[in-house]
């Protein structure tokens, strides 16, 4: 055993736990947290993925330490907890709900919920149902179209399929989310991460052009023309800095984990 794993169970000792249990070391949490930062591109924002840190506390002092409010989420009750603790907290689901889970959070749910959660929509089908939600309960929903960059799991696949739907009267687009989980384990043979990472952001960039048509409520020529795009990950070697004109912009980050063994 390492002496850093055989401190780790004098520690355990110490404290009287015998039983199995997950160990955070905050110096290597905090030395990622600060990885973060630096290869954070100036002008983009980042959400914290509430699945992979589902403790409160623990996203609380990353929160507090990349100065974000703004969260990814996936699981109602999950969600309900994070908007409590968070009160300024902005969240955006990471998966495309059914109209009736949404409809089931938004009426037993707090008010976060109607001006705090922004839904995933990725298909047609799927937009006219949160306009027929919104229109149910006189309220304005807002969205983000789901892309599909290269993963293949579901979302918009081209800017003509994003043109193509009218947007519902009471839906409120606020920019698209795109998935390039699939970018960093592209062999070398096929071109390796970052060939798959610079055509997974020129997709994304792509899709983010087309001219959006709305219903009445939100029949504005600025939002009708709204633009959005992909924040591109901490892996990402080269960035450019986010337009004036986006909204908001989405991507799953999760914190990364140090290279180095512990010794």
């Amino acid at each position: 055993m390492s002496a850093y794993f055989a401190e780790l169970s004098k520690a355990l000792k110490a404290a009287e736990i015998f039983r199995p249990c997950l160990v955070l070391d905050r110096d290597r949490l905090d030395g990622n947290i600060a990885l973060v930062k630096q290869r954070l591109a100036p002008g983009l924002a980042l959400r914290l993925v509430d699945k992979s840190l589902p403790c409160v506390p623990l996203l609380s002092h990353i929160a507090r330490a990349l100065d974000t409010n703004r969260f990814m989420t996936f699981h109602p009750p999950v969600t309900q907890a994070v908007l409590d603790a968070f009160p300024e907290g902005d969240l955006l689901y990471g998966k495309p709900m059914l109209a009736g889970a949404a409809k089931a959070a938004l009426t037993k749910g707090g008010a976060g919920w109607w001006s705090r959660v922004c839904w995933l929509i990725d298909t047609p089908e799927r937009l006219s149902e949160y306009g027929a939600l919104a229109a149910a309960l006189d309220t304005e929903l807002r969205f983000a179209f789901e892309i599909d960059v290269g993963l293949h799991r579901g979302g918009f696949s081209s800017p003509a399929e994003i043109e193509a739907p009218t947007i519902p009267k009471g839906l409120r687009c606020e920019g698209v989310m795109a998935y390039e989980a699939h970018a960093p384990e592209i062999p070398g043979l096929f071109g390796g991460a970052e060939k798959a990472l610079k055509k997974a952001s020129a997709k994304a960039r792509n899709s983010s052009r087309p001219s959006i048509r709305t219903g009445a409520a939100s029949s504005t020529s600025a939002a009708r023309k709204r633009r959005c795009c992909m924040a591109q990950a901490w892996r990402t070697k080269s960035r450019s800095a986010q337009p004036s004109c986006c909204r908001a912009t989405s991507i799953r980050l999760a914190l990364p984990v140090s290279s180095r063994r512990p010794s």
